[in-house]
């Protein structure tokens, strides 16, 4: 793993890559095993990062969350209906990239908001967000929102501020 990390720093023209397209790892398809074990292989790849004092890195981990409606939910409240939130038909991402100053547009109707409880297995050095969204489109359509838990790491060592 930590070969690929390298490669891509050094890669001028890649600006990011999604981990879980490039390693073979299996994911148990029920809500709980999914969780941890998305949880365990961000863990794994956060900890040969830092093993390997590579700077001027973000690993997140994008774990989508049931869409079943077409108004704002709001993150939840704790683990156990965080994990009841999950789409287990969505395989989560694992996406390296190098950190960006840049802003990016909303994509229209959005919420975001920081996760207040801890999560078992996470660093202090984790952030954790929740995001819902839906695009002009899907508000014209009277389409329900999606729903985004986004677990960070980031070490940079000008822009690190997490």
């Amino acid at each position: 793993m930590i070969k690929i990390i390298q490669d891509f720093l050094q890669d001028a023209t890649t600006q990011s890559i999604h981990v879980d397209e490039v390693v073979d790892e299996q994911l148990l398809v029920s809500k709980k095993n999914l969780w941890d074990h998305s949880l365990a292989f961000f863990n794994n790849i956060v900890a040969e990062v830092k093993s390997a004092q590579l700077t001027h890195i973000k690993v997140d981990l994008q774990v989508e969350l049931n869409r079943d409606v077409n108004i704002l939910v709001g993150a939840p409240e704790d683990e156990e209906s965080l994990i009841d939130s999950v789409d287990i038909f969505a395989m989560p991402e694992v996406i390296i990239s190098k950190p960006r100053k840049e802003l990016w547009c909303p994509k229209i109707e959005l919420y975001t908001c920081p996760i207040f409880f801890d999560i078992d297995g996470l660093g202090q050095d984790i952030f954790i967000l929740y995001e819902e969204y839906r695009t002009i489109e899907e508000k014209q359509e009277g389409l329900e929102f999606t729903r985004w838990l986004t677990v960070s790491y980031v070490n940079d060592t000008i822009t690190n501020t997490l």
